[in-house]
């Protein structure tokens, strides 16, 4: 009896037991592209009874055709262009403060005008 269990952090849960080892490396190698799809980082362990076989991290993924496709289109997403996940963008927090009531709406943008006319 082959039993899969999954590591994250400090816990380790029972996830499912097998006659077969390979129908359970399987079962890990499908959770570890789910994983990896959703960035969660996770090791699986596989047990026979109460002896430890092997771990499986992310870097024991097959490489080949047998990938799944959102492994393939993340890899084209990211070499393209630069852009993408690692945007910069922070939101300016005077946007969307509260403004008390009777102030104008472009309070800020006429003392910018008139700094800008003067210099």
């Amino acid at each position: 009896m082959f039993l899969v269990t999954k590591r994250f952090g400090r816990n380790e849960s029972r996830l499912q037991s097998f006659k077969n080892e390979q129908d359970a490396e399987q079962f890990i190698i499908e959770k570890l592209r789910e994983d990896k799809q959703f960035k969660v980082i996770a090791t699986y362990c596989l047990y026979e009874g109460a002896d430890l076989i092997r771990e499986y991290t992310q870097s024991d993924i097959p490489v080949g055709g047998t990938a799944s496709s959102s492994s393939s289109s993340d890899d084209h997403q990211t070499a393209g262009g630069g852009q993408g996940r690692g945007s910069s963008f922070t939101p300016n927090p005077f946007s969307t403060s509260p403004k008390p009531a009777g102030m104008p709406q472009g309070w800020g943008s006429a003392k910018d005008d008139e700094k800008e006319k003067n210099k």
